[in-house]
């Protein structure tokens, strides 16, 4: 079984999720440095700024769920029959080596 061909497809859904958080990063943070940039240091966030932050996160976060799982659906749908036709291959080669040996 091939396990650098499982790690090759591992890493290009592992870069598709990275490359989808770092796009949200890319909003939230000027978001952030442009809201905590407005007030003093010192000043505490009142009750609506919060809620109106919570807010977003939350929106933003569930964006990235529905991705993640998007992009795990769509490398089940691409890469599992392969993967189990690869594994039913092998199973089958070593069933053939076993019945060799079986005396007749």
């Amino acid at each position: 079984m091939k396990t650098h061909g499982s790690r090759t497809a591992a890493s290009k859904i592992l870069l598709r999720a990275i490359r989808h958080f770092t796009a949200i990063g890319v909003i939230l943070i000027p978001v952030a440095v442009m809201t905590s940039g407005c007030g003093s240091s010192g000043t505490p966030i009142d009750a609506e700024t919060r809620l109106e932050i919570d807010t977003t996160v939350s929106n933003q976060l569930l964006y990235v769920r529905k991705e993640m799982d998007s992009v795990c659906r769509d490398y089940e749908k691409q890469h599992l029959k392969a993967l189990v036709d690869s594994i039913k291959k092998v199973r089958q080669e070593e069933i053939a080596r076993q019945l060799k040996t079986i005396p007749k």
